[in-house]
């Protein structure tokens, strides 16, 4: 994974906006963290762990024969249960071991499985929808709002937090992360400046008892006190 700069700032009149032209879903489990990237022709997705002091790269290869390779072209990404999904564009969902890469079932036609980002406010579990460049706070239930929605362009992830008894909502904005509370909506302290790239995604997990933050943009994930938004000073993969 490389870093590319961009000379000047967001704001630089010569700076075009990218599109998403690539994948990339952090996460954590119980190995630590990792991150699962999807190439810009769709092709070459790879788990990247943590190991010592650097990142790991391996290539999840799907089984079977190239029929169309077309078809192959890997479409999603998700990580769960010590699993990682892929789902191809023929509708084929690969299953692989989030530790080694290694193939854990035969490759077979299946729903790809999402995970909703609830929180739980005064015994309500309100659950956040991304949708035209607005963060949108809905009661699961009812379907009502929870809240006014949140503005927020080049919204790509988000993920739900809490620090004590408070939910927060971590999104991501261009090359910034931004924090929310999620029962007002509002802004909690400045954005998290530090990619270089669009940002694609954002998972939390709880590390040595504090709430940590991991953010990918395809070539740099960084970690964040979620609580502080101090960064961690561990190198990030390049």
């Amino acid at each position: 994974m490389h870093t590319r700069p961009h000379a000047g700032g967001p704001d630089h009149p010569s700076i075009q906006y990218p599109k998403v032209r690539s994948s990339a879903t952090p996460f954590v489990d119980a190995d630590g963290p990792g991150v699962l990237t999807i190439d810009v022709r769709g092709r070459g997705p790879r788990l990247w762990r943590l190991d010592g002091a650097g990142w790991r790269d391996i290539f999840l290869i799907r089984r079977g024969w190239r029929l169309r390779p077309s078809a192959w072209r890997a479409r999603q990404a998700a990580a769960r249960d010590g699993e990682c999904l892929i789902g191809y564009a023929d509708g084929i969902v690969a299953h692989f071991d989030a530790r080694t890469g290694e193939p854990t079932a035969v490759p077979a036609p299946e729903p790809f499985p999402t995970s909703p980002v609830h929180y739980e406010v005064d015994g309500r579990r309100p659950v956040g929808r991304a949708g035209g460049d607005q963060l949108h706070r809905v009661d699961a239930e009812t379907g009502e709002p929870a809240g006014p929605p949140i503005p927020l362009p080049y919204l790509h992830g988000f993920c739900a937090y809490r620090v004590g008894d408070r939910p927060y909502l971590a999104a991501t904005g261009f090359r910034h992360l931004h924090r929310f509370d999620a029962v007002t909506g509002e802004p909690v302290g400045p954005p998290l400046s530090g990619h270089r790239r669009m940002l694609l995604d954002v998972t939390s997990a709880i590390v040595d008892g504090r709430p940590q933050l991991y953010s990918a943009d395809g070539a740099t994930v960084r970690r964040w006190d979620a609580e502080t938004g101090i960064p961690w000073p561990a190198t990030p993969p390049r």
